[in-house]
Order: C-alpha cells, then structure tokens, then sequence
C-alpha cells in the first residue's frame, strides 16, 4: 500500500486493495526474514486445475451460494477451484523459499525465488507465465493520525432519509480489506460490534495474530478502526444516542492485509487472499482503503500511470473477476495523489467494475488531493464522491454504508444494481467528470430507483452560443461548476453560496478551452452547457 504524509492536512492518507478465502497463506513476516532479500517476489500461473470429485458446496459457504442464487451466478465456477498441490509441491520441492500465497481465482501462487529458481520454475510444463510483485523490503518509518469526520458527509449523503425508513444494513455481510483495526474493543463508537456481528478475522500479512482489534504490529494498524466507525459506528452515549456510520446494524468480516511499516507490491498478494476468503464466507460487499500506483520502498516496485487502465495490474483483474462472477460490489478509495506529479486513481479502483470514491469538501468541489481520472480510459473515474476532510481513505466508508442501506432496503438486488443505483442517485448524473465522477449520492433519489419510481432529471441540457450563461441562485443556495475541455476532463472548479435572505444573479464565463460546463445548485438541480462558437 502506499502511504503518503501530507503536512497540510497533518493526516497519513491511506488508499487501498487485496483478496480471500481459497486462499491459503502460509507467509511471515517478510520484512524480518533475511533470506528474501537476495530474493524477488513472483506470481506464478498455473495451466490447468484437477477438477476430479470438486464439489462447490463444500468449497463455498451456503451463504455464498444464496448470494450467487439470487443473482443468477452459476453455483459451480472454475474459479472456486483449488490450484493444484502437485503443482504447488513440484515449485516447493525445487526452491528453498517455503512462503507461499495461493489464489484459486488467478491459478497461481506468489513464492520469492531468486534468478536461477526463476529460470527454473518459468520451465516447468505446468506453469503458463510468471508476474514479478516485489525485490527487496526495508524498513520505512511513518506516523499517522486520524480524524472523524462522519456528519457532514452523512449530511451530503441525505443518510436521515435511510433512518426514517429503519435503513441500517441489517442483514448485509460486509468485508473490511485495511491496514489493522486496532482499539476497536475500546471504541465508544463500536461497542455494539460483538461476536453476532464481528462474523470473522484474519489476519494475512502475520497469521499468527488473531485478535485484531486488541493486537498491533505498526502504529497504522488503528487505520481500519475509523473505517469500521464510518461505515457501521453508532454513539450509545445514553445522552447522544445515534448512528454515526449508515451500516450500524451490518455483520462484518476483517482483513488485514497492509504491513504498515513496509511498502512492497507484496501486500497485493494478501489482497487477493482476502477477496476470496470473504467470497467463499458469503460476503457480497467490500471496503477497501487501500491502493497501489507509486512510493514503494523500491523504485522498481512503482507503476507507471498507463498501467493505470482498470486491466492491467493483477488486483484489477481481480476485481474484474469479483464483480462478474463472484456477484461482489467492491469500493474503493480513489487515492490521495490529486495534487502531485501522479494525479490519476490509482490501482485498484482503476477498475472499471470497482465503485470508486472520491472525496469532496463541504461545498461539494474536490479536494486537492483527492484522485482525478486518466484521460486515457473511456470510462469514468472516480465513479461518485462525498465529503472527506483527510483523504479518500474516509470516503469510501460512507458510500459503503450506503450500499449497505441500498441492499437490505431490496436484498434481491444484484451488485451491478447497486452500483448503478448510486451512480445514478448522484447530484450530476447522467453529465459526470474525472473530478468527482456522476458526484454526490442521494439516498432520496436511490430509494426511488430501487422502488422503480420515475426519477425525473435535475440537470437541463444547454447550448450557449455565447461565453456566458446566467442564471438565478436562491437565498442561502449554493451552486458549484465544474468547467470542462470535453464532456468529462474537468479544467477548472468554482463555488459560490448566495446570502440567506438574498437571491443572486450569477454570470458564468466560459474559461479558455472549455466546450462544456455543468452548474449544480445543491437540492435543485443545474444545466449542463454545451459551448458553441
């Protein structure tokens, strides 16, 4: 995962990913094994699996095949079939590494070898192609510090309108993919989170830990507590009794797959480890706040921004393959590097198939740093956004929340359903930007789409001819723009909020280079202005 320190918010930002339950890790602690250092980190892919005698309902949990019933998945998936441990025997039998990582989904393991073992291995009849993840681990100090932040983005979000309707994820399983949840025993806020709920944990980067929220290993390990508050935190204060994540009556699994003090492609491999133990223990929504592009602890290990095109990199795929076959909704955050040389979200959320957020201020512009989309894809990125004061890391849990609200309120829903629900609930849709994708949700507007309602357009369609455009702000209203080279690459952002008792009447300038502008004012609605000549 890769952490970056940004003074100006005195905040560590996280951003996110990893995957589940076929498989099986066997790893320590890489940072404090010797050995690996002469060593590079692969994924190896297998040719083929040993399908004799498989039987999927012993290989996925009844929930899980009530998940993919419901959405009318196939029960029986390749997929879910174990990589062969004659395999796995030949590669251990022939290198001096014994740590391994096992994923179903991908027919591969990930193994440390060095340069004769490669060649080694590459040669064996079995093995299709090999991935390098990572060289070498070292130490990286790094502090971090958190702040809660639920209110306002409750408020944006219209959370009120699910508590009116008994909305709080109840009956929805939800999978935390993070960097520890430690102190969440002693928080005031999760004090409700007992065995019923808390369905599972594990631990993928030190197997020996197995209570995460009383056992730590790094400083960041408290990281996944916040998350776990936005999305399901409820105040018991018995003078401020309320919810404080959307998803307070939600059912959990935990993973920690983040070292923390480390940054190495290796924690993708745990990543993956984790979205298929969730999946095979019948999860069908997961959070995730962590991410990969740049700032690993070896140059080598970094990502260059075309690789950044929702396929490339191993976890993408991965998400590729939870949302089409596996029937799992996967958000995640956009990523912190808004305002440095990097810019563009970052893997996974690159995914065209995660639900990517973004993180707004109060007013609904993006922050700084939040993540923009690449230019070079054809879909949009980041998909919807809400408030977060320090980073997207704290975004995304509030839009899983939601989800969560979305999937008990019609729990016969599919995940592409859900996914396009909130993105069509959001305050620009259908006119989204690479700034904040369709924008803001609303539970309001989902609810009618979940209930089959008509949902009439907010925002009109505009040709202007000329380089102004006026309208009518109402008291105490506030609109915001988003200026645009084409129908989604934002070049500028502006806000203004008009006097409570006042009414106003705004000129909006069409910038250089712009051929397209899209105006909202909060709760009423906006014009998408196309420029002519």
């Amino acid at each position: 995962m890769n952490i970056r320190n940004y003074p100006f918010l005195a905040a560590l930002f996280f951003t996110f990913l990893q995957f589940m339950f076929g498989f099986s890790v066997f790893a320590q602690n890489y940072s404090s094994n010797s050995d690996n250092f002469n060593k590079t980190k692969y994924w190896v892919f297998f040719s083929q699996k040993d399908t004799t005698n498989y039987d999927y309902s012993a290989a996925i949990s009844a929930k899980t095949i009530e998940n993919r019933t419901v959405q009318n998945l196939p029960l029986w998936q390749y997929s879910d079939i174990s990589v062969s441990e004659k395999f796995v025997n030949e590669i251990e039998n022939s290198v001096t590494d014994k740590s391994i990582v096992k994923s179903k989904w991908l027919n591969a393991i990930s193994i440390c070898l060095n340069e004769e073992e490669v060649e080694k291995v590459r040669n064996l009849p079995f093995v299709t192609h090999l991935q390098a993840l990572t060289t070498k681990w070292k130490p990286l100090s790094c502090t971090t510090t958190q702040k809660k932040e639920m209110g306002e983005a409750m408020e944006q979000l219209e959370l009120s309108v699910f508590q009116k309707e008994n909305l709080t994820g109840k009956g929805v399983v939800i999978g935390v993919i993070d960097a520890g949840f430690y102190g969440s025993d002693k928080s005031n806020y999760l004090k409700h989170l007992d065995s019923s709920r808390v369905l599972g944990m594990r631990d993928f980067v030190n197997p020996k830990q197995k209570d995460l929220f009383r056992e730590k290993e790094t400083s960041d390990d408290s990281h996944g507590k916040t998350v776990l508050e936005m999305i399901g935190g409820y105040n018991d204060d018995k003078n401020n009794s309320n919810q404080v994540g959307a998803a307070s009556e939600a059912q959990f699994y935990l993973a920690r797959t983040d070292h923390g003090v480390t940054e190495t492609r290796s924690e993708e491999d745990f990543w993956v480890a984790a979205m298929e133990w969730m999946d095979s223990a019948g999860v069908k929504l997961i959070n995730t706040s962590l991410g990969y592009s740049v700032g690993f602890d070896d140059d080598k290990d970094n990502y260059v921004t075309s690789q950044m095109d929702g396929k490339t990199s191993v976890v993408s795929k991965a998400v590729d393959m939870a949302f089409n076959e596996k029937g799992i909704l996967i958000v995640v955050s956009a990523g912190n590097e808004g305002w440095d040389d990097w810019k563009i979200v970052s893997t996974p959320g690159d995914s065209p198939f995660a639900l990517s957020i973004g993180a707004t201020n109060g007013a609904g512009l993006k922050m700084s740093y939040s993540s923009i989309g690449a230019d070079f894809v054809e879909f949009l990125k980041p998909n919807v956004a809400c408030y977060s004061l320090n980073g997207t890391s704290f975004s995304a849990p509030n839009i899983t929340g939601f989800a969560a609200c979305l999937w008990q309120k019609n729990p016969k829903a599919t995940n592409k359903e859900i996914f396009e629900t909130i993105e069509k609930s959001a305050s620009l849709y259908p006119f989204g930007n690479n700034y904040i994708g369709y924008g803001i949700p609303k539970a309001s507007t989902a609810i009618k789409i979940l209930e089959e309602k008509k949902v009439k357009p907010t925002i009109k369609k505009v040709e202007e001819k000329g380089n102004s455009f006026k309208f009518d702000l109402p008291a105490g209203k506030r609109y915001v723009v988003f200026h645009k080279q084409d129908k989604r690459i934002v070049v500028e952002q502006d806000s203004e909020k008009a006097a409570s008792k006042k009414n106003l009447k705004i000129t909006i300038k069409r910038p250089k280079d712009t051929n397209f502008s899209t105006i909202y004012i909060d709760g009423i609605g906006g014009f998408e202005i196309e420029w002519k000549e």
